[in-house]
């Protein structure tokens, strides 16, 4: 995916800006900008001017910060070029300052502001490794501030491309180790931490790395052994996963997995203290409920089984295969009616599911 493409994402959220801009059509050249091309100004730089009535005087502030809202708000628009051109001619390091601008704003909070100044930048020049990597970070900041998750798209795109651009450079792996961490993919976070230690970083980050990569020893253990488990590797999985039971045995998910694993082996007894556990721990774990309720109807307790599916389908009253487990309870039960209307229920609601096809064909012999 190249540069141009996570722009033209993030001008939805930076079009915002455009309305602090107005165009002037020039009667006459002002320094080197022509008359042909109509030139942004930044509102609010151009306040004061509008009070005194001086606004045939107009700063290169005003401009440089009226041609940034524009390109970084949207790339597409149509002067674009001859706007990068226009202040490339003005200051030949303008780019730079453009960053540290940015870097100004998102140590003070203004995160989207400081993306729409990285933006502008890569308009300008794709490649620019601190304009990404800095946009990565604005954009790391402003989902830890509200936990919007469509951000997370353009933080890994802006660390992916500055790996790919600047490979050796070390706070950018940190800055992956810990996006990684974070979406609970701890041996991503521990391989892009190690690369981290190669490079050369300050001691703080050093020492941050070492730190993070005891947290997530066991961590990367237990994303093994659950993807072990969700591809079928039980036992492998399991054993993985009972190696950290004993010092992590308040870890929800870890109790959730182990409890899966002996689940699929039908050791259903000991897998329903694994899913009762979890209960105690996450209440409001709903596919916790389901798989106890599965332990409970294999091991023949269906007014347990029963209350959890009451309970599950309180919290997701219109889950199928909740509705299609309650009815297989009622079913055991012999409650037959309760059960087709159940499965009848789940039937309409998920009509292509084999599993509840299965029972919502069988149900119906026993009903008169």
């Amino acid at each position: 995916m190249k540069q141009g493409n996570v722009n033209l994402k993030n001008a939805a959220l930076l079009k915002r800006f455009l309305e602090e801009v107005i165009f002037i059509e020039l009667k006459n050249e002002i320094g080197k900008w022509p008359t042909s091309l109509p030139m942004p100004v930044y509102l609010h730089k151009m306040a004061a001017q509008i009070r005194e009535d001086q606004i045939d005087t107009i700063s290169a502030e005003a401009i440089i910060r009226g041609v940034v809202t524009v390109i970084g708000a949207d790339p597409t628009f149509k002067h674009a070029s001859a706007y990068i051109r226009q202040l490339e001619t003005l200051d030949a390091s303008i780019w730079q300052k453009v960053v540290e601008t940015g870097l100004s704003l998102a140590s003070k909070g203004a995160y989207l502001e400081a993306i729409l100044h990285f933006n502008a930048v890569l308009v300008a020049d794709e490649n620019n490794v601190n304009a990404l990597y800095n946009m990565g970070r604005a954009f790391d900041d402003l989902y830890r501030e509200n936990q919007d998750r469509q951000y997370l798209a353009f933080i890994k795109h802006c660390y992916d491309r500055t790996v790919e651009l600047a490979p050796d450079f070390g706070p950018v792996h940190f800055a992956l180790g810990f996006f990684y961490y974070n979406e609970e993919k701890y041996a991503q976070a521990e391989a892009a931490w190690l690369e981290a230690l190669k490079t050369d970083l300050s001691y703080d980050m050093r020492e941050e790395i070492v730190s993070a990569l005891g947290r997530v020893e066991d961590r990367t253990t237990f994303e093994r052994g659950r993807e072990y488990i969700l591809n079928g590797r039980f036992e492998e999985g399991l054993e993985l996963l009972k190696s950290i039971e004993a010092i992590h045995d308040d870890w929800w998910q870890l109790n959730f997995f182990i409890g899966l694993a002996l689940k699929m082996q039908e050791r259903y007894e000991d897998a329903l203290s694994y899913f009762l556990k979890v209960l105690v721990l996450n209440s409001g774990f709903i596919q916790a409920m389901n798989e106890a309720g599965i332990c409970l109807i294999a091991i023949g307790d269906y007014e347990q089984a029963l209350a959890h599916y009451r309970e599950a389908l309180r919290l997701s009253p219109k889950n199928p295969e909740y509705l299609c487990n309650k009815g297989v309870v009622y079913y055991h039960m012999k409650a037959y009616d309760d059960a087709f209307i159940a499965i009848d229920e789940a039937h309409a609601l998920a009509p292509d599911d084999e599993v509840i096809q299965m029972w919502f064909h069988h149900i119906q012999q026993y009903i008169d």
